[in-house]
């Protein structure tokens, strides 16, 4: 098909040529058919009006007949020579290229063109002021066509920039939201963690993991914790965490606002913080108050006896002081505690008392050794302390014998460690390494086999492994026949974890009627792997020894968790203190 150019001035610059993706114009008919007969545009090429389509220029007739009569008439002119010269090789060539040079050598006959009706005859450099209105628009149009300032490339461009732009403030807009979104989702997130891990401190605090639920409570310390929190978990951080300053500024304001029950139990932690300190005045004025807020604070009470017994036990003291210390021995005497957990401390610390002032209180050895040997009966917490305490009251009655080291030996050492102390308590009297030096006043450096035993067994207790082995060296020309030698032999060899000497020991039958033998037996059989030996040992354990029953279910659970389950929970009913029952509990009651 092809496209007439009726109406159109051939001289006027309208049309534009798309060549090679290249926007070129505007031209007149007589440029665009000059360009083409010298090959400086293609027919494959387009063109266009203004307001008009593109298209190639071989479907415009008009275009393609003239530049094919044009190009007939310069082949014409052409004269062209080439002779070869054998000789040289060389080629000559030559050319009429006047016309060429001149591009005027074709002249354009308009009115020769078929497809067009005639023009009216417009000289090229014509006057501007002369032509139509429609001409002055056409050419104005025609003259910025194409351009950066022409209205439709202007339009064109406004609405790219305009499309961009909503496509930018689109795209922000969409990232804004979907950051938004995740950071709220991360605070969702971190906000649950934080909740959970606020509800495992009180958790673990109110089973009595008080360690466990420090770490816990550390993990969030930066974090919004609530107040009833941060005044559960304040023991723990005054003993465990040592965080003094933080607990006193916080409490130094709102002490006096609060009923007499909690204020008493605010000054029994202040107390507890003076004496970390070793400011023993403050503390005993603390104390005092706390008493003095209510009475019967078991907490207070022991707190106040313990740090009376710091400030005058390896004293001289003068009749006033006697006074005094008597005064206090009495009041601290006088408390009857309804916690169980506090018993037994009780009586432990009331025993040190007659220890070191037995002219004082003399009377009371009777009695306080019954406390005692009722609180290991009822539980192996503290037992090994108490038992050590219960020797040293029988030294200074004159009641002292081999039979009560024998029993003492024969205890299963470092078990203490395993139980949970509450942390609103002082728990220094109960450090081995404080009761060291009561162990070196009863030992007195005897030369008999069992007092070298016992002190022998307070140094492993205190972990001191060379003074041990010391006293085993002295003690062994004195272990002929002795089964109580090879049974601390047989402990040490556990705490020190040398296990071909276990084994070697684990082997005699002559220490088969001693608890640990059974117990490391079935300690060394779950260290490898072998549960039918494990729970032979356990077995025996717990029926020839209820005293060590917790132990044996301990162990019994880890050999077999389904079938031993229910041995927990009764042992938790002797032990509700010893933490490895608390912590088995606790993985079966949430398997999670």
């Amino acid at each position: 098909m092809g496209y007439e150019v009726k109406d159109v001035n051939p001289k006027e610059k309208m049309w534009l040529i798309r060549s090679s993706s290249r926007l070129i114009g505007p031209y007149s008919l007589e440029e665009i058919v000059e360009l083409l007969t010298y090959n400086q545009v293609s027919f494959v090429d387009e063109i266009r009006r203004p307001k008009s389509r593109w298209n190639f220029i071989r479907d415009y007739p008009y275009l393609t007949e003239t530049v094919k009569n044009n190009r007939d008439k310069l082949n014409l002119n052409n004269t062209k020579t080439s002779p070869l010269s054998i000789i040289t090789g060389s080629f000559t060539r030559t050319e009429n290229v006047d016309s060429f040079q001149a591009k005027e050598a074709a002249k354009i006959d308009f009115d020769d063109i078929k497809d067009i009706e005639p023009l009216k005859e417009v000289p090229f450099s014509f006057n501007p002021k002369s032509k139509s209105a429609d001409s002055k628009q056409s050419a104005a149009v025609a003259k910025s066509y194409g351009l950066l300032n022409d209205q439709k490339v202007k339009e064109e461009l406004e609405a790219q920039q305009a499309k961009l732009k909503r496509n930018v403030i689109i795209g922000t807009a969409i990232a804004v939201v979907l950051f938004g979104g995740f950071k709220i989702y991360q605070r969702i997130q971190n906000s649950e963690r934080i909740r959970q891990k606020v509800e495992k401190v009180a958790q673990l605090y109110n089973l009595k993991l008080y360690q466990k639920s420090f770490q816990v409570y550390k993990e969030i310390a930066g974090a919004d914790i609530p107040k009833e929190i941060i005044e559960l978990i304040a023991p723990a951080r005054i003993t465990i965490g040592k965080e003094i300053s933080d607990f006193r500024n916080q409490t130094t304001g709102t002490i006096d606002s609060t009923n007499p029950k909690k204020r008493s139990e605010l000054y029994n932690l202040l107390g507890l913080s003076f004496q970390i300190e070793g400011d023993n005045l403050k503390a005993q004025e603390s104390f005092k108050k706390a008493l003095i807020q209510d009475p019967i604070n078991e907490l207070a009470n022991i707190n106040w006896g313990i740090q009376n017994y710091k400030m005058n036990s390896k004293m001289v003291l003068s009749p006033i002081s006697k006074a005094t210390l008597s005064d206090y021995y009495k009041s601290y005497a006088n408390v009857r505690y309804e916690n169980y957990e506090n018993i037994g401390y009780f009586s432990f610390v009331r025993g040190l008392y007659l220890i070191d002032f037995r002219d004082l209180f003399k009377d009371d050895i009777n009695l306080v050794k019954k406390d005692l040997f009722e609180s290991r009966s009822n539980s192996a917490f503290l037992r090994s302390e108490i038992a050590l305490v219960n020797i040293g009251l029988s030294s200074q009655d004159g009641t002292s014998n081999d039979s009560a080291y024998v029993d003492f030996v024969e205890l299963i050492p470092r078990q203490s460690q395993n139980f949970a102390k509450n942390p609103a308590l002082d728990w220094t009297l109960t450090e081995w390494t404080a009761l060291d030096d009561l162990c070196e006043r009863i030992y007195a450096k005897s030369q008999q086999l069992m007092p070298k035993l016992f002190r022998a067994f307070c140094s492993l207790e205190s972990g001191q492994f060379e003074a041990v082995d010391k006293l085993l060296d002295e003690a062994h020309l004195l272990s002929v026949g002795s089964n109580h030698y090879e049974l601390m032999q047989l402990h040490v060899a556990y705490a020190k974890g040398q296990k071909m000497l276990l084994e070697s020991f684990l082997k005699k039958s002559d220490l088969s009627n001693f608890a640990a033998t059974h117990y490391y037996r079935g300690q060394n059989c779950l260290a490898n792997k072998k549960m039918d030996c494990a729970k032979e040992s356990f077995t025996t354990l717990g029926e020839k020894f209820p005293e060590w029953s917790y132990l044996a279910a301990l162990g019994l659970f880890q050999v077999d968790r389904a079938q031993y389950s229910r041995g927990i929970f009764d042992a938790l009913k002797k032990e509700p203190l010893q933490t490895q029952l608390i912590e088995a509990r606790a993985q079966l009651e949430n398997p999670e």
